[in-house]
């Protein structure tokens, strides 16, 4: 009887540890991607010589393979119990309505939320075109009011939304809000003639944002913070149109109000972030080369975060996204373009290895090089 007690004790004390420690019910886990600059098929003619997607990518996004990247990132997500997927913004290409519509048919396949904010990209776009027969042709565009009615049921169903702008509040679970902050400039476009890539927030939204953050604070809720521009300068090559104008503003409301994280994109870089106890994570954009998503694995205590590279069965889909660096003509040879390919996905160890200033003639680049920090730009523990 002894025994058969004893075993029975040994097997929930087993029990308790595998399962009763730490579980996937105690987590909530976000995906997070940026950049996903989609456009349709329909606006790029394949027989097209001038205008083919290779030539709409100057920035060395992998725009040719972005089918099969953003659905094997939607598999990849449905494959795994994910709470929640949050897109930071710059949706489409540049801002038709039949590529937001065609991105939207496409998310609609994840089978759990989904959140969307708009970036740069989105919104009023003043020169949306399609490209057929070696031409280029005006399109349809997307204002304020047809992306909150699109995305609908992607946060704009929200009961806690801002007046002046396409920001709102989603309440993820009992423990966790999501702001989400649309920082765009793009509502003045249409007066200005011109696409405002900068980010700014209004004094209205603002004092929105200041009644959110009272509203979570008495509901005892931990605030991530989600933004297309950054809340940080990362680099200084990197400063004027990429950190919100009057970010100073926000930062001390999220001082006072303890918010410790934000989720940023816009730069296409891979970086985090850390400044006085608030981190800004800019991920980098999904079509870029390491094509990464984040993972915000969030628990009572803590926020970890990791960037995960997208895997393609039968595609070596980083080599492909590499070759945009190595065959670009800005940069002055191949070497240069994989020293680059790698600064963008947050490879530090591989520059450090193989960056050698005397070999490179341009001088932002060699800013670039020499200022690396040591820190990793894939992985952080925020405590709270």
């Amino acid at each position: 009887m002894i025994i058969e007690n004893m075993k029975k004790i040994i097997i929930l004390f087993l029990f308790i540890c595998l399962f009763g420690c730490h579980t996937k019910e105690d987590d909530f886990l976000i995906y997070v991607i940026s950049d996903t600059h989609y456009i349709s098929d329909s606006l790029v003619d394949p027989n097209n010589k001038i205008y083919t997607k290779e030539y709409l990518t100057p920035d060395c996004r992998n725009q040719k393979d972005e089918d099969i990247l953003i659905d094997s990132l939607i598999n990849e997500i449905n494959d795994n119990d994910v709470d929640l997927v949050v897109f930071t913004g710059d949706l489409s290409y540049h801002g038709s309505l039949i590529s937001l519509k065609e991105f939207k048919n496409k998310i609609n396949k994840i089978n759990t939320q989904v959140l969307v904010i708009p970036g740069n990209h989105d919104l009023y776009i003043q020169n949306t075109y399609s490209f057929i027969n070696d031409m280029s042709y005006k399109v349809e565009n997307v204002d304020n009011e047809s992306f909150k009615e699109l995305f609908k049921d992607n946060g704009y169903d929200s009961l806690y939304q801002d007046k002046d702008s396409l920001s709102y509040a989603y309440i993820a679970n009992e423990k966790i809000m999501c702001l989400m902050l649309d920082t765009t400039k793009c509502r003045y476009n249409d007066s200005n003639n011109q696409n405002l890539g900068g980010g700014y927030l209004s004094d209205r939204t603002l004092v929105w944002v200041e009644e959110m953050l009272k509203y979570a604070k008495e509901n005892e809720l931990k605030v991530i913070s989600f933004t297309h521009h950054n809340l940080l300068v990362h680099n200084e090559l990197f400063k004027n149109g990429y950190v919100i104008d009057n970010v100073d503003k926000l930062v001390s409301l999220y001082k006072k109000y303890d918010v410790k994280l934000n989720m940023s994109g816009h730069m296409h870089i891979q970086h985090i972030k850390q400044e006085d106890g608030i981190v800004d994570i800019a991920n980098g954009s999904y079509l870029m080369y390491g094509n990464r998503y984040g993972i915000l694995n969030i628990s009572d205590n803590q926020i970890e975060y990791n960037s995960k590279q997208i895997k393609i069965d039968g595609i070596d889909i980083q080599n492909n996204s590499l070759s945009y660096f190595t065959n670009s003509d800005f940069f002055e040879d191949e070497n240069v373009g994989l020293l680059m390919a790698h600064y963008f996905d947050g490879d530090y160890e591989y520059i450090k290895n193989n960056y050698k200033k005397e070999n490179i003639n341009n001088y932002s680049v060699n800013i670039l090089f020499n200022s690396l920090e040591n820190n990793n730009q894939h992985f952080i523990v925020i405590e709270y």
